[in-house]
């Protein structure tokens, strides 16, 4: 629920570094909420009130908390538009210190030594065990904006954590360092996993062998420091498709089956299986922005199949895919008849192409539907 502005953010407006004080000490919300969505740092930040900033940061307040307007306490200190009533000398110059504040709660640094040690920050822990390290050494955590990175997100990849720098680069550890990332679950029923993304130069990411710490912590060992996200996605199943043939069953929607016959793969392939759920409010969106698509009634899940390897992989023999009838996964009814279209969309591609036509639809029953294909795609 929005209140009116409560006496912190009034304090904090005012720029009364005593009464913001004692109201913290009394337990007042540091990020509390008024009826803009305006926390009292994005008050002291607008007044360009130092030391109330400071103090609101040391309480814990958020820097990246966004108000009615969608504008961070940081947005409002890069202001350079000052109310005539206020001294605008003193507003610019509390706002660019308050800027440099902002800078250094992002930069969290630690001095480490031989003995190891840890830094903790909001979006992550660093542990440097005993003997990773020779000398003294200053780790350092920075928050990036993720518009300054190239995230190669593919359907259902969603970035779920702070994108976080750490440094210095170019150490080399003699002993592997844990990188606990914090994020934001988004887990569904199973469907869906985190994993940790590593990149040095902003645009190509590597997928990191991930331990799962809890619903909303992840760790991985480094033996050098770069740039880490964690993304969620659709959960994998992994298996190795013998050349007697084989099928799959995804694990998170059951109604999903590949069938591959024997000698349908020439030698023993690593394939990985991905099912991507599609909500009903997906289908709508799909009308309002496609204006071909608006006589679509529903969708069956997105089905992902691919090679572990890069190598480029060709059935000898069509194999086989059953996904659950788009009306009966949607629960969608409809009177009269309807046509079913098998839509394909190639790796490093979004154009999703109608190939019904080169498509063999085999099997067709109120539950499911089955069609061939001949090589992996979505």
């Amino acid at each position: 629920m929005l209140l009116e502005a409560t006496p912190l953010h009034k304090a904090a407006s005012g720029g009364h570094v005593g009464v913001v004080e004692l109201l913290l000490k009394a337990g007042a919300q540091v990020d509390s909420r008024d009826r803009d969505e305006s926390t009292p740092l994005h008050k002291a930040a607008s007044g360009g009130h130092v030391g109330v900033a400071e103090l609101l940061l040391k309480a814990g307040a958020q820097v990246d908390s966004r108000d009615r307007n969608g504008e961070t306490p940081e947005d409002i200190a890069a202001r350079k538009d000052v109310p005539s009533w206020r001294n605008k000398d003193y507003v610019l110059d509390g706002r660019k210190k308050i800027l440099e504040l902002f800078a250094a709660e992002k930069m969290k640094r630690r001095k480490v030594g031989p003995e190891g040690g840890k830094l903790q920050t909001a979006s992550c822990t660093v542990t440097v065990p005993p003997g990773a390290v020779t000398m003294e050494t200053e780790i350092t955590c920075q928050v990036i904006n993720p518009d300054d990175v190239t995230l190669p997100l593919k359907d259902g990849d969603m970035l779920v954590s702070d994108i976080i720098e750490l440094g210095p680069h170019g150490t080399t550890f003699l002993q592997p360092v844990t990188v606990q990332m914090q994020y934001s679950s988004t887990s569904s029923g199973g469907a869906r996993e985190a994993v940790v993304w590593v990149t040095q130069d902003r645009s190509q990411w590597t997928e990191l062998k991930t331990t799962k710490l809890s619903e909303d912590k992840l760790a991985v060992s480094v033996d050098h420091f770069s740039i880490f996200a964690v993304i969620s996605q659709p959960k994998q199943d992994q298996s190795t498709v013998p050349i007697e043939g084989r099928t799959l069953t995804s694990s998170t929607q059951p109604a999903v089956q590949i069938c591959f016959p024997e000698q349908s793969v020439s030698t023993p392939t690593q394939v990985i299986l991905q099912v991507q759920e599609v909500p009903k409010r997906a289908v709508e969106d799909i009308k309002a922005k496609d204006q071909s698509s608006p006589r679509l009634l529903s969708s069956s899940p997105i089905v992902h199949v691919e090679t572990v390897s890069d190598a480029q992989v060709h059935f000898h023999k069509p194999v086989t895919v059953r996904v659950p009838h788009p009306q009966h996964y949607m629960g969608v009814q409809h009177e009269g008849p309807a046509k079913l279209r098998v839509m394909s969309c190639e790796e490093e591609t979004e154009d999703w192409v109608d190939v019904t036509d080169d498509t063999s639809i085999t099997l067709v029953t109120e539950e499911y539907v089955e069609f061939e294909v001949s090589h992996f795609t979505r």
